[in-house]
């Protein structure tokens, strides 16, 4: 058992140190089930761990957030002014963005966005959130004598591993504390071995496995099951078509990432599903001859891996520094999103409609098969260590 009290205190948490905990319980038996011919192994051990991590970051400022870029050297432009070429723009008055003029979308972003929890207009926003794990391991072994030559055996193991974590964010998304996708992970593992030794003669040996390896795993991210950028932020495309009709691989939310300020909103490559298979023969036969090991085998195994997926739309911005600025709103036609934003921030969007470009993506690699003769002689050696610690 270990907790907080255990734990060193991270150098920017600077009030009471965060609940942390983590629990490592197991059982383990065997014993015979037939008098010197059958024997069985189990066991099991379980990991749960919440660790709570601190982050710091950049937020926009009270004053960004209502379009007020005065305490900025930078001058900020009415995007609906001056020629297509970016020549001739008026700047706002007094560097200020009138509130008319703040996209709808970016301030349900921003109210989404917590406030500063510090001064200043960088690295102002800290914040502690847990990473949660849940992992069991099981194993099974049954172990035959056939004969005083003989044995049989048999072994099953399965993983099962449950991973959360609470984004920095909160509901704007963004990064996951301790490094991860905010969101789930459910992953399980299993492997199953059959194998034999069979003692041919005095110095004669022959042992050979055949197992089969399978992992599964779901990584779902924050908001998923809800189109949070078609039907909630108004985003054309960022959600395939949206509505109840569309792909659930496909929800979730856009990300947007200004340069200079922490990232808003999912990221850009889950939900993903993985599927990986392996199959594996394994036969040697060891020979013991004089001063000699000889042993030689074959090995012969099967790969496949299948990963389903699919990518969000994403916002990013280049090279400036300005939330409140990206999305001023020009005076356009109803529908034309691109034309809204300020040219300097890009709306990743499909080039077609069809299913292909727009939904899930899918991949799954041709299987991998592989052979391999090996072949080992081993000679004993005798050292003088007396000689070699003389120099001899």
């Amino acid at each position: 058992h270990e907790n907080e009290d255990l734990r060193a205190r991270n150098f920017f948490n600077s009030g009471e140190k965060p609940n942390s905990s983590r629990n490592i319980d197991g059982v383990t038996l065997g014993g015979p089930v037939v008098r010197d011919r059958l024997f069985f192994f189990a066991s099991w051990e379980g990991t749960y761990e919440t660790r709570s991590y601190t982050l710091t970051g950049t937020v926009p400022t009270a004053a960004l957030r209502s379009g007020d870029f005065s305490g900025f050297g930078t001058t900020i432009y009415d995007p609906a002014t001056g020629n297509p070429d970016g020549t001739g723009r008026t700047p706002f008055p007094g560097n200020v963005i009138p509130p008319d003029r703040i996209s709808s979308i970016a301030a349900q972003i921003q109210a989404a966005v917590p406030l500063p929890s510090r001064e200043g207009a960088f690295g102002n926003y800290t914040a502690t959130g847990p990473v949660r794990m849940d992992r069991n391991n099981f194993d099974l072994k049954l172990s035959y004598n056939l004969g005083p030559a003989a044995q049989v055996w048999a072994k099953y193991s399965v993983m099962n591993a449950d991973v959360s974590s609470d984004a920095f964010l909160g509901d704007a998304g963004g990064l996951g504390f301790g490094g991860v996708v905010p969101g789930t992970s459910d992953t399980r593992v299993q492997l199953a071995t059959l194998g034999t030794t069979w003692s041919l003669s005095p110095s004669l040996v022959l042992d050979g496995t055949v197992g089969m390896t399978r992992m599964d795993q779901e990584v779902l991210q924050q908001h998923y099951g809800t189109n949070v950028g078609t039907d909630v932020l108004g985003i054309p495309g960022t959600n395939g078509d949206g509505g109840a009709g569309e792909d659930i691989r496909a929800s979730g939310s856009p990300g947007f990432w200004i340069s200079g300020y922490s990232g808003i909103g999912g990221n850009p490559w889950t939900p993903i599903t993985r599927h990986d298979r392996s199959w594996n023969l394994t036969t040697n036969v060891t020979w013991v001859t004089g001063r000699h090991d000889v042993r030689f085998g074959a090995d012969e195994r099967q790969q496949s891996r299948r990963t389903i997926g699919n990518r969000h739309r994403s916002i990013e911005g280049q090279g400036t520094r300005h939330l409140a600025a990206h999305y001023a709103r020009p005076r356009v036609a109803a529908g034309q999103v691109g034309e809204a934003l300020i040219p300097r921030v890009a709306l990743v969007l499909p080039s077609t409609t069809d299913d292909k470009q727009r939904g899930p993506l899918a991949g799954a690699n041709p299987p991998d098969h592989r052979s391999v003769l090996r072949r080992e002689i081993r000679r004993p050696m005798a050292l003088d260590v007396a000689n070699l610690l003389c120099g001899g």
